[in-house]
């Protein structure tokens, strides 16, 4: 039997790998995007939530969402049972996976991306788990004005 303590700390580092995976998927992408235009980081995710001005002459774009999906249902194989018929047959059934209820999960991202006098990307950050899904984010894109 597993502990509720140890338990909980394989799940934090289940998520933590989770989000370190996800910042492996999609960092080719956002880097594609360094130095270019902040317009084409618009087209392609949308308009920032805002831009603010730094001190050092450089403004920061942010962009924010939130991704649901329901999970849940059966998981695992389906398990092979025996069974004995009242003949005394041996027939195997099979008994479906463990059953989990259908519940939405959340996935958030932030991404922020710093942009030069000349309106080019400089650099960027994406946190959170939501932000492997900037891969279909054209799919998720609100539209343009």
């Amino acid at each position: 039997m597993t502990s509720p303590v140890r338990l909980l700390s394989l799940l934090l580092a289940a998520a933590w790998l989770q989000a370190c995976a996800a910042g492996n998927v999609v960092a080719p992408q956002l880097n594609a995007g360094i130095g270019r235009p902040l317009s084409e980081w618009t087209r392609q995710y949308g308009e920032p939530l805002n831009v603010e001005k730094n001190t050092d002459g450089t403004r920061t774009a942010h962009w924010a969402w939130t991704t649901t999906r329901v999970a849940g249902g059966y998981r695992g194989p389906p398990v092979p049972t025996p069974a004995v018929t009242p003949s005394g047959k041996v027939v195997t059934g099979v008994t479906a996976g463990e059953y989990i209820p259908p519940r939405l999960e959340a996935s958030a991202c932030a991404l922020n991306a710093t942009v030069g006098a000349d309106d080019r990307v400089l650099r960027w950050d994406a946190r959170g788990a939501g932000c492997q899904d900037i891969l279909s984010y054209p799919q998720l894109r609100r539209p343009a004005p």
